[in-house]
């Protein structure tokens, strides 16, 4: 622990600094526990930036870790929950493809993928038929068959709006 300890203070390199720190963190973390637990306090620094560089300051100007320490559990904390979050919405993907994968034509396909690729949070205020259109190329009526076939099989459900402005949301 005293290295990484001291590569906070010291940031021996010109750059790169904060990812050496985060590999050699999860290194210390996996090490320590005996067991490898996958991990990212790269995305759970990310997701609270500000916070991180507001923290680091402090401890690099008071030379006090007291807040560091809470801080950096704190993020430990959050990677888990992360790693969780994904870890179920992968296990649901898959379960997802197992159920409806043979049924979806390639059109549905390639937004279903789409939508997938934005993870856990979700396709940002769902699919809509302009969506659709967008992503494959198809008619807006083609679209609009295409979504209520989705919304037919159990795929997609109501987000809301109404008639031009109905939005769908995958159901995992």
């Amino acid at each position: 622990m005293s290295i990484l300890v001291e590569q906070i203070y010291a940031h021996p390199f010109e750059d790169g600094n904060g990812r050496i720190g985060r590999a050699l963190s999860e290194k210390i973390l996996i090490y320590h526990s005996n067991s490898f637990f996958p991990i990212s306090l790269s995305k759970a620094i990310e997701s609270k930036k500000k916070m991180y560089y507001a923290q680091l300051e402090q401890a690099q100007k008071t030379l006090d870790m007291t807040q560091w320490i809470t801080y950096f559990v704190d993020v430990v904390l959050l990677a888990f929950e992360q790693t969780e979050e994904w870890t179920e919405f992968v296990i649901k993907k898959a379960n997802f493809y197992d159920t409806y994968g043979s049924s979806l034509n390639v059109r549905q396909n390639k937004v279903i993928r789409r939508m997938l690729d934005e993870g856990p949070k979700g396709f940002e205020g769902g699919i809509n038929a302009k969506k659709y259109i967008s992503i494959t190329g198809c008619s807006k009526a083609t679209a609009t068959r295409d979504l209520q076939s989705l919304l037919a099989m159990g795929v997609l459900k109501h987000l809301s709006g109404a008639a031009r402005g109905i939005r769908y949301q995958i159901v995992l």
